[in-house]
């Protein structure tokens, strides 16, 4: 039987090109995707965090609606509300897009962005061409992006809900900025930017020497900029971040670039 062996696996190869020939290749089915993620904050739901994230393959439907959107932060939005099919113990799948919207912004502003980038994922793989040309020698060349490894968010610190900041009218108690915020702050066209810190910090800062704040807009506008400016840091300090800017070397004369993404540049095959 042992000396068959050889002469019935070189059959078997003979008869599989055979069919290759006639059909062509059998295709190789790919890995499934990893479609769970952890957050670190998560939403708040029956009376608990929930921060385990199960996410889907968007379809030729959901292009479809993402193909009316207005706008990039309407797309972000909508991007991440039809590629969850839950967080917990709250089912997506058979919420209406906007009730999903509305959950979805009490997320911290880096949760949303992690899930951008694993909807990417899940939708499209995790490995990214990125083109680009020179800036030094203006050659073109490529270089390849792992979304699980190029785009890991970096962790805060402090994960705790109420934070105090000292300013120089008292004492402040503020919360980490979520979805909702940065909508409201954006709502508006026409606004500047400091008029969307402005409603960003208004809606974050909840108490001033423990006594809540009665008129938060005319607070925040009364704030000295210089405490504006270090409590935006402060804020900016409790978001996961994701660094969308790539540092490598040019494959032609050998010089430093950084190469800045944006969303668009992910969410694509």
């Amino acid at each position: 039987m042992s000396e068959q062996q050889p002469w019935t696996i070189q059959k078997q190869d003979e008869i599989r090109a055979a069919k290759e020939a006639a059909a062509g290749p059998v295709p190789i089915i790919g890995e499934a995707p990893d479609v769970l993620m952890t957050l670190p904050r998560g939403l708040f739901v029956n009376g608990q965090w929930q921060r385990t994230v199960v996410t889907r393959e968007l379809t030729g439907a959901d292009e479809e609606v993402l193909a009316k959107v207005p706008d990039q932060l309407a797309f972000f939005n909508t991007v991440i509300a039809l590629g969850i099919e839950s967080i917990g113990e709250l089912d997506f799948t058979e919420l209406p897009l906007a009730q999903r919207k509305s959950h979805l912004s009490g997320l911290l502003l880096g949760e949303r962005d992690m899930l951008f980038v694993k909807v990417t994922q899940t939708s499209f793989g995790d490995q990214k061409e990125i083109n680009f040309n020179c800036t030094l020698c203006e050659a073109e060349q490529s270089l390849t992006l792992l979304l699980s490894e190029d785009l890991q968010a970096k962790m805060p610190e402090d994960d705790t809900e109420v934070h105090t900041f000292t300013s120089a009218q008292g004492v402040l108690d503020f919360r980490a900025a979520v979805g909702s915020d940065q909508e409201e702050a954006t709502s508006k066209r026409g606004t500047t930017s400091a008029e969307q810190n402005t409603i960003i910090l208004s809606r974050c800062v909840t108490k001033c020497n423990g006594d809540l704040i009665v008129d938060p807009m005319k607070f925040v506008r009364n704030m000295s900029i210089r405490d504006r400016q270090n409590l935006l840091k402060e804020l900016v300090g409790l978001q996961p971040v994701i660094d969308l800017e790539l540092k490598t070397k040019c494959a032609a004369c050998g010089g430093d670039q950084t190469i800045g993404l944006g969303w668009a540049d992910i969410f694509r095959p």
